[in-house]
């Protein structure tokens, strides 16, 4: 059990998976110093990626950081100085569903991105279909890498303090 104001990430200390359970930054961490949010997702037994990859019985998993990936020039920097093999499965796993292109070239099989909220309301639907190129929600082909965008854990707008 966790404590103290730790009741934000608690419910995710319970999770329990064979191979770990991974996380990676996004735009609502950045809102104010997210030293403690992370420190707490630490503490619930999740290891947070930043901009790093790691290796699970053959299956790459790369997480990346949003503010160092936000801008597609950063994003391809990042991911520049990650050593990818191109005979194993790859997984990238980066907030928001931009930049696709780059990870596709770079060799990645599959990206799970989140970020859109699925528009959160019925009209951002469509505003969000149109900024992410379709790739908004559910899972897609990109070229020949699958694209999985999550509608979210439902977690915008809590703070921890």
């Amino acid at each position: 059990m966790i404590g103290g104001s730790d009741a934000v990430v608690e419910p995710f200390s319970k999770m329990k998976s064979e191979k770990g359970t991974y996380f990676v930054t996004g735009n609502h961490e950045e809102f104010y110093d997210g030293t403690q949010f992370l420190d707490m997702v630490k503490r619930s037994g999740i290891r947070v990626l930043s901009n790093e990859k790691i290796e699970i019985d053959g299956l790459q998993i790369v997480g990346v950081n949003y503010k160092a990936t936000e801008k597609s020039q950063d994003f391809a920097e990042v991911l520049s100085k990650i050593e990818l093999d191109q005979d194993k499965p790859s997984i990238l796993l980066k907030h928001a569903p931009f930049d696709l292109a780059t990870a596709e070239n770079k060799g990645f099989d599959f990206q799970i991105s989140g970020h859109t909220h699925l528009g959160q309301l019925f009209l951002f639907r469509f505003i969000t279909r149109q900024v992410y190129h379709g790739y908004d929600y559910g899972l897609k082909k990109f070229g020949r890498m699958l694209v999985y965008t999550s509608s979210g854990a439902g977690t915008w707008g809590r703070r921890c303090a």
